[in-house]
């Protein structure tokens, strides 16, 4: 099997592992960003900046996924990292998830870093040895539930109920998954909100220590999402 049509999806699920696991020292000697030490600075691919009229409220912070024109709200205390200080190919953790996906480390983090809109995580610290995080990366044509489930199945693990719901942004697909990353003996929860913007799709996906977290942080994400004029508008 090699990495496919629907590879945003499962990379943004790939990578939530990888980076919540990578930033708490497993497997990696990246320091781990917390509420005390600033995390490195956001890459170009990752945008945060107000739009206009700001966030919703005091405590959050506008996320815009420029290329495919949605943005969403994190936590105003939350960092956008460059995924280049954070991972590479000899990280054992990277190695896993390749292998699951039938593909090596340095095609799986290639395709990562085509695909990769945003990149984002907690400023809390680890809990459980996971360090929560959101991502959002870009998904080409159309899709739907049994596409995005068969995808899920490869890595493993469990996947919840299917929801669809409307936003400004676009329709929403929804699935709560949760999988275990042996190499560490860590347990993920993490939530996939897919936005149909049309011709293609962006794949937000949270991740967390617990499902109640994920679950959370999802609804902020849902609530909050709008369509912004995007640069090729």
């Amino acid at each position: 099997m090699t990495i496919g049509r629907f590879s945003g999806a499962l990379c943004t699920l790939s990578l939530l592992f990888i980076t919540g696991l990578t930033l708490t020292g497993c497997g990696s000697d990246a320091a781990r960003p917390d509420a005390h030490q600033p995390a490195p600075t956001a890459s170009a691919s990752a945008s945060v900046e107000p739009v206009e009229g700001g966030p919703s409220s005091p405590d959050a912070q506008v996320i815009k996924v420029e290329k495919y024109g949605i943005s969403f709200e994190l936590p105003k205390g939350w960092t956008t990292l460059n995924l280049k200080n954070v991972v590479d190919s000899s990280n054992p953790v990277v190695k896993e998830i390749a292998g699951r996906m039938g593909t090596t480390p340095e095609q799986f983090l290639k395709t990562v870093g085509s695909s990769l809109q945003t990149f984002s995580v907690t400023d809390q610290g680890a809990v459980e040895g996971f360090l929560d995080n959101v991502n959002s990366v870009g998904m080409p044509g159309n899709f739907n539930d049994d596409q995005l489930k068969l995808q899920l199945a490869t890595l493993g693990g469990s996947i919840g109920e299917f929801e669809h719901v409307s936003s400004p942004a676009g329709e929403v697909t929804r699935v709560p998954y949760t999988v275990t990353i042996k190499t560490v003996n860590v347990e993920a929860h993490e939530v996939m909100l897919v936005v149909d913007v049309g011709d293609a799709g962006v794949a937000i996906a949270v991740a967390s220590h617990s499902a109640a977290e994920a679950e959370a942080r999802a609804d902020q994400i849902q609530a909050s999402l709008k369509p912004i004029n995007s640069p090729g508008a």
